[in-house]
């Protein structure tokens, strides 16, 4: 079987885009250390996919077929200087499990739509990001059905009333999500908004959140 070695710089969408099924993919990074996925993509599958560019969604990587039928994700890897995170599990509707605590501290600046549609996936360890410097955060966790628990603190220092709409909504297993620098009173009306903030950010009770300093 033949092995096609891409550089770290060409997108892994391209790259899949061109091997043909069953072929190895060995994506070369600056240490020389290989990592390797194959097509079709297995649902046990732990090797690593490259994340290179902004907003770029893993159902597009690896092929609709693929990820949506897959129940534990890939070992995701975010290249240097990657900050937008948009849509990247959106739509990965069978997974279970993602593992992302070997991601370092990065200033992400975009994080709407990340996990939408995530209907199965239980429990988020996101303690190491730093999402204060993110203007988006509509949609975040959309539809995650159940979720029970995130760890770790959302900052929405940089987030206006409009970019944070539908965060939380339909996520009715979820409880103690720690907020910080939410951009208006939680239990207050927006103007021309009949329902207080808290609804508009999705949340259906009080007790689904905890605003900390």
């Amino acid at each position: 079987m033949s092995t096609k070695t891409y550089s770290v710089n060409l997108k892994a969408k391209e790259a899949i885009e061109t091997a043909k099924l069953n072929v190895d993919i060995a994506i070369a990074l600056p240490n020389k250390e290989r990592i390797l996925f194959h097509k079709p993509i297995k649902q046990d599958m732990r090797e690593a996919i490259i994340i290179t560019s902004g907003q770029q969604r893993l159902i597009d990587i690896l092929g609709h077929d693929n990820a949506v039928n897959m129940k534990i994700a890939p070992r995701v890897i975010l290249s240097e200087g990657v900050t937008e995170l948009g849509a990247t599990f959106c739509n990965l509707e069978n997974i279970t499990e993602l593992d992302l605590t070997e991601w370092g501290m990065i200033n992400f600046t975009y994080t709407a739509n990340v996990f939408q549609n995530c209907y199965k996936l239980e429990y988020l360890d996101i303690s190491n990001w730093n999402t204060s410097a993110s203007s988006s955060f509509t949609g975040m966790f959309k539809n995650c059905e159940s979720l029970r628990t995130i760890d770790g603190i959302i900052d929405m220092a940089n987030c206006d009333t409009k970019h944070c709409q539908s965060m939380f909504k339909n996520c009715p297993q979820l409880k103690g999500v720690k907020l910080k620098n939410v951009p208006y009173n939680m239990k207050e009306c927006l103007p021309n908004q009949a329902v207080p903030f808290y609804r508009v950010m999705g949340f259906d009770s009080h007790d689904q959140y905890e605003i900390v300093s």
